[in-house]
């Protein structure tokens, strides 16, 4: 199962529901793929409508039936960055 992380980021609050739910539906293994997704493995189905209730509180998403994460370098936190990639890219996720 995988979460929607713009920029391949999620807060501390966040990263702690997501512990929460892989001890409460998975196998309590948080991966976090290439492409920035956090994924929980092990889940099963019919526990899906609980784990988007509990992400939702933390205003997270599953990732589903759309693009893959999208990600940009860390222009923000980069000295060598000329504009911030991660502002940019954020704007697009919400069009």
């Amino acid at each position: 199962m995988k979460i929607r992380a713009i920029c391949g980021e999620v807060t501390s609050e966040q990263v702690r529901k997501i512990a929460d739910i892989a001890e409460k539906y998975g196998n309590s293994v948080v991966h976090f793929a290439v492409r920035g997704a956090p994924e929980i493995p092990d889940t099963k189905i019919i526990s899906i409508p609980e784990i988007r209730k509990e992400l939702a509180g933390v205003n997270l998403h599953l990732l589903e039936d759309d693009v893959e994460n999208m990600q940009s370098c860390f222009g923000e936190y980069c000295s060598e960055g000329l504009f911030n990639p991660q502002a940019l890219l954020k704007k697009l996720r919400k069009e």
